[in-house]
């Protein structure tokens, strides 16, 4: 009938009104995924890093990864961005097992997950302090949520090439997004290039990018982010549309 329909729109705007980011240890997230990646329970996680036993609160991390992520969705729902507001999936974050290659992932439209190695790491601060070095990673990685969702595709000749411009353009992302939500002090953006540097590839056939290549599509994306806020856009304004159309003038998808 036409008033179930209506109540069943209603109630999906309803939910499509907030950021819906959880934990792994939630029901509602994949149990697959969790299994294949060795996702950790919310505990204390006692492990070993370079002879020492540092002692990783899992639930913590946990919950500074989801309000920054959250707080980031919740800016592109308010903004009335179509793709962020009724993508009904939640996006599930976790720490995983990246034994001896410290890493972070995205996973599809749905999945971002730190590793314990990378994670520590971070904590005790690569150029930035803790908090800012895990953010500047987290906004990466939400920078290639926001490519799955768009379906953008990297489809270049060289497979290779397809994979840096696509990091590339997620480092640009996290530069707007860093920008555009004050995650930065004036201070910290000369250590942030340093931070893109220090993950930067070592050699040139790389995955990733360069030092330099990833520093310069850091402050690529800052200055994105400063010229729309110059042009009068403001930060509740701002879709991830505007992140893919400005950073996709520099690192371009094949197809979107």
């Amino acid at each position: 009938p036409p008033m179930k329909k209506w109540l069943l729109l209603i109630a999906l705007a309803s939910l499509a009104s907030r950021a819906n980011v959880l934990s792994f240890a939630d029901a509602r997230c994949p149990r697959d995924v969790a299994t294949y990646f060795q996702v950790f329970p919310e505990e204390l996680l006692e492990t070993t890093v370079g002879g020492e036993k540092p002692t990783l609160d899992v639930p913590f991390a946990n919950q500074f990864l989801i309000q920054r992520l959250s707080a980031w969705e919740n800016s592109f729902i308010a903004a009335g961005d179509v793709i962020m507001k009724y993508h009904l999936n939640p996006l599930c974050v976790g720490l995983y097992n990246d034994g001896a290659s410290p890493n972070a992932k995205a996973a599809g439209e749905d999945v971002v997950i730190f590793g314990v190695n990378l994670t520590l790491e971070l904590q005790r601060g690569m150029n930035l302090p803790g908090e800012k070095a895990l953010t500047s990673v987290l906004a990466h990685e939400y920078g290639h949520t926001i490519q799955n969702r768009h379906g953008l595709v990297f489809d270049y000749t060289l497979p290779m090439l397809s994979t840096k411009i696509k990091e590339l353009q997620a480092d640009c992302m996290a530069g707007m997004l860093l920008n555009l939500h004050r995650e930065y002090d004036l201070s910290d953006v000369a250590m942030g290039e340093r931070l893109m540097v220090v993950l930067g590839d070592i050699h040139p056939v790389g995955d990733h990018g360069m030092g330099n290549e990833r520093r310069l599509a850091f402050m690529r994306g800052l200055n994105a982010a400063t010229l729309l806020m110059n042009s009068g856009k403001r930060v509740l304004s701002v879709t991830s549309g505007d992140l893919v159309k400005a950073c996709g003038a520099f690192y371009r998808p094949t197809k979107k």
